[in-house]
């Protein structure tokens, strides 16, 4: 599993070096913004974008995986195909983590007060997490230029729906108390399908010839 993930930070790390150059331009864009009539809806825009990134990057690793036709040299050495699944998930996690954080420092140091900013950003990690859940099946079960612009659509509808949604719960006079409950049951639902999504990614791969 660890192989198998600094494998793919190795190959990530040109589109890494540019993802945090593109986070850095958006960190300006957000102090920008805040200091001037964009308010917060302008940081929590930059703030989703972050996390659209960091729950797209693994599809740029699975891109590169296929043009090294990586997965059959991977069944040739002594790896089951349920880790090769698992690391996949695993990355895509350690990357919305790490956008979790700079979205931290980003709302901070444009004067966001933390208990709004908390909660925000623990939406946004269920966004992500529910986006790729259900980016990987298709990625295994499709490939990754097939799976392409079934990614795009995803990305398009969740981004969408998180705005639809994020609008409602932003709807002044809300208790703390009703957006935690919010965010609690959403946790839930977002945790189930993370394992339905792994179950599925694991029946696909162990089916999937090469």
């Amino acid at each position: 599993m660890k192989g198998l993930l600094i494998k793919d930070l190795i190959c990530l790390k040109g589109t890494i070096k540019i993802y945090i150059a593109m986070i850095l331009v958006f960190m300006v864009l957000g102090l920008v913004i805040a200091s001037g009539d964009g308010g917060e809806e302008g940081i929590w825009t930059v703030l989703g974008m972050i996390s659209i990134l960091a729950a797209i990057l693994p599809f740029t690793s699975a891109i590169l995986d296929e043009q090294a036709h990586w997965d059959k040299r991977a069944l040739t050495l002594p790896l089951r195909r349920s880790t090769v699944v698992y690391s996949k998930y695993l990355l895509g996690g350690i990357l919305i983590l790490g956008a979790a954080v700079a979205n931290l420092c980003i709302g901070l140091a444009a004067g966001t007060e933390l208990r709004e900013l908390l909660p925000g950003i623990w939406a946004l990690v269920l966004f992500s997490l529910l986006m790729l859940s259900l980016i990987i099946p298709l990625l295994l079960r499709f490939g990754a230029e097939k799976g392409r612009f079934l990614m795009i659509f995803i990305a398009a509808l969740l981004s969408g729906l998180f705005v639809t949604v994020g609008s409602r719960i932003g709807i002044p006079g809300i208790s703390q108390a009703s957006l935690m409950r919010m965010l609690l049951l959403g946790s839930l639902a977002v945790a189930a399908i993370v394992l339905i999504s792994v179950s599925i990614s694991l029946r696909v791969y162990e089916k999937k010839e090469f």
